[in-house]
């Protein structure tokens, strides 16, 4: 729900002000794991962008075959680990 999610309102202002930003609220125990399909579908002209992933290592390894199975160039997708 809303209220776990870190700094919604703070992110929704920001996405407001910024046309280059869209900001998702998803939630994987309602919607599964979130998918590079999803990221592509609801983004605009990202074929060329740089990726940005963080998160605990399979679930960035699971996205980053996901980009690259949708022609993201590797050098576009960098990541950053963490462990819960």
């Amino acid at each position: 729900n809303n209220f776990e999610i870190a700094f919604d309102a703070e992110f929704m202002k920001i996405s407001e002000r910024n046309a280059g930003l869209k900001f998702y609220s998803y939630f994987s125990d309602k919607d599964g794991r979130i998918s590079a399909n999803f990221i592509f579908n609801n983004s605009k002209n990202i074929t060329n962008a740089e990726i940005f992933l963080c998160g605990p290592s399979e679930f960035m390894k699971n996205l980053r075959e996901q980009f690259r199975e949708l022609d993201f160039n590797n050098n576009k997708i960098h990541s950053e680990e963490f462990c819960l």
